[in-house]
């Protein structure tokens, strides 16, 4: 840590250190010019890298108890983790033969078909009817529409976006 070094605000630098003295390194600021940058602990003063590998590991034996703790805890936690990711049905479901059909058939019977929806057994073939294009039935057609019968089912559901086809009497309006 140095306040030289911080103000420098690099982004990239090159290092230099000495495994024999680990209490300094040396950062090159300049095409020239290197910055020697003390150790934060006075602890490491004059110590070598070997000192700080054989802190690292006895520091390892003393935490051995933390570290079994630290780990039922990370297990305790991607329990839960799985528990509810299974719950949130982020999870594949693994599922065995018999129950990979019976989910098939439940969700078959809300399948919509042709079949289903024209109520019949087979589907029809789109291009199985013939068209007459025949002159003789244009001649057949009458250019007069159809006379209404008399006692013909005249309820048939209203509309009110079409014109004259609502519950209300414009004649009264028309005669004011």
């Amino acid at each position: 840590m140095s306040d030289e070094l911080h103000a420098l605000n690099l982004r990239e630098a090159e290092i230099a250190w000495w495994p024999g003295d680990i209490s300094a390194i040396e950062v090159k600021v300049g095409p020239d010019r290197w910055l020697t940058v003390p150790v934060t602990d006075p602890k490491w003063l004059g110590k070598t890298h070997i000192d700080h590998k054989a802190w690292l590991m006895s520091r390892r034996e003393r935490n051995r108890e933390h570290e079994a703790i630290a780990n039922r805890a990370k297990y305790a936690l991607d329990v839960e983790s799985y528990r509810r990711k299974q719950l949130s049905g982020l999870l594949p479901t693994i599922m065995t033969a018999h129950e990979l059909r019976l989910e098939e058939e439940r969700h078959r019977r809300y399948m919509d078909t042709a079949a289903r929806r024209m109520n019949s057994a087979e589907p029809r073939d789109p291009f199985a009817d013939e068209v007459e294009t025949d002159a003789s039935i244009a001649s057949e057609i009458s250019p007069t529409p159809p006379v209404s019968q008399p006692h013909a089912d005249t309820s048939a559901t209203r509309h009110p976006e079409v014109p004259g086809d609502d519950d209300t009497d414009d004649t009264d309006d028309l005669m004011d």
